[in-house]
C-alpha cells in the first residue's frame, strides 16, 4: 500500500513539473539587448505600434535594442474605462487592454531597461465613462483622472528603469473626424496639458510628438497622416521613429550648447483649456478646467530644427470625412 501511495505521489509531482515547464514555455522570453546599445521599452498605443511596424529601418540598431510593448487600440489606463466615439457608440479595445498597464507594462521590463517611453493619449482624447457620467476631456474630473493614472504609470516605471520618457501626442490632423469630434484640437490642448502636470509631478522627461509633426501649430502640422488623421503614413514611419528613437535618449553632454531641454520650443497653446458648447458628441457640462501651474520641473524635449517638408494649408478646424469604412474598421485609436 505504501508503496502504492509514494508511486502517486511521484507521478502527481511529474505532472506538476510538466505544467510548471508548459507555462514557462508558454511566456515569451525577453527580447536580449545587443551588446553595446540602449535598452529602450516603448510603451504605448497603435501610433507608436505602426510606427515600429513601418518604420523600424530609421532606428540606428547598433545604438539602440528598441522593445515592443505596445497594444493597438489601448491606452493603457487602469480598467479601461468605456470611451466613446464622435458616433456615440463605444469605442472597442482588445482583452489584453481590460486591465490596463497595471497587467501590460511589467511583462516588458523583466530586464535591465535603461529608458522606458510612455507614447500613448490618443485615446484619452476622447470622452470617457468615469462613475456612470460620461466626461469631456477637459471637464475636471477627466482630467484628474487622466493626470491620477499616468503619474501612477510613471512613478512605477520610474523603479524599472534608468531613465522615463513621456510623449506628448500630436494634434491630430481634420481627416481624422470618423472618430473625433470637431474640437480635437482643444481636446488635445486639455490632455497634453494633463500630461505635462503628470510628468512634473513624477519628475520625468517630456518630449513632444507634436512639436515634431506640426512645428508651427496645430493647423499646419506635416502631412503624414493622409489614412486617418492619426497614424503616420508608412513611407514616412522611418523618418518619425528615428527622430523619435535620439529624441527620448539622453544627450551626451547636458551642458553642451544645443543640447534640447527645457524650456520647450514647442508650439504654444491656450494654457486653459476649455470644453466647447457644443460638439457631434456632446459631455456632460462641468467646471472649467484650472490652468496648469507656469514652471516646470520636468525636462522638455521639441523639435530642434523646423521642417522644410510642406504642410497642409490652415482652415476652419471642422473635420472633414476619413477614410473609407473599411479602413476606418482597421485603424485603431
Amino acid at each position: 500500500m505504501r508503496a502504492r501511495n509514494r508511486a502517486l505521489v511521484r507521478a502527481a509531482a511529474g505532472v506538476l513539473a510538466l505544467s510548471a515547464a508548459a507555462l514557462t514555455a508558454c511566456e515569451p522570453a525577453p527580447v536580449p539587448t545587443r551588446p553595446g546599445t540602449e535598452r529602450v521599452v516603448l510603451l504605448g498605443d497603435s501610433i507608436p505600434n505602426w510606427l515600429i511596424r513601418d518604420g523600424m529601418k530609421g532606428v540606428d540598431t547598433t545604438k539602440i535594442t528598441l522593445v515592443d510593448g505596445t497594444l493597438e487600440a489601448c491606452d493603457g489606463a487602469r480598467n479601461n474605462p468605456p470611451a466613446r466615439a464622435v458616433t456615440g457608440k463605444v469605442v472597442p479595445t482588445p482583452a489584453a487592454c481590460a486591465k490596463g498597464w497595471p497587467s501590460m507594462y511589467p511583462p516588458h521590463l523583466t530586464v535591465h531597461t535603461d529608458v522606458a517611453v510612455v507614447m500613448t493619449s490618443v485615446h484619452a482624447m476622447l470622452d470617457h465613462q468615469l462613475s456612470g457620467t460620461w466626461r469631456h476631456p477637459c471637464h475636471t474630473p477627466a482630467r484628474t483622472w487622466y493626470q491620477n493614472d499616468m503619474t501612477s504609470r510613471l512613478n512605477w516605471l520610474k523603479t524599472k528603469a534608468e531613465r522615463v520618457v513621456l510623449v506628448l501626442p500630436a494634434w491630430l490632423g481634420t481627416n481624422s473626424g470618423w472618430i473625433m469630434p470637431s474640437d480635437r484640437i482643444a481636446r488635445a490642448d486639455c490632455v497634453r496639458s494633463v500630461l505635462k502636470a503628470a510628468a512634473r509631478s513624477a519628475g520625468v522627461t517630456v518630449v513632444d510628438f507634436g512639436a515634431y509633426l506640426c512645428p508651427t501649430g496645430p493647423n499646419a502640422c506635416k502631412p503624414w497622416r493622409t489614412k486617418d488623421g492619426m497614424h503616420i503614413d508608412p513611407v514616412r514611419a522611418p523618418s518619425a521613429l528615428g527622430w523619435l528613437s535620439k529624441a527620448v535618449m539622453p544627450p551626451a553632454d547636458p551642458g553642451a550648447p544645443g543640447s534640447e531641454t527645457a524650456p520647450s520650443t514647442a508650439p504654444t497653446r491656450p494654457s486653459t483649456p476649455t470644453a466647447p458648447s457644443s460638439a457631434p458628441a456632446p459631455a456632460p457640462p462641468g467646471p472649467a478646467p484650472a490652468a496648469p501651474p507656469a514652471t516646470t520641473t520636468s525636462t522638455t524635449i521639441a523639435a530642434s530644427t523646423p521642417s522644410t517638408t510642406s504642410t497642409t494649408s490652415t482652415g476652419p478646424t471642422t473635420t472633414t470625412s476619413g477614410p473609407p469604412p473599411q479602413d476606418r474598421a482597421s485603424s485603431p485609436v
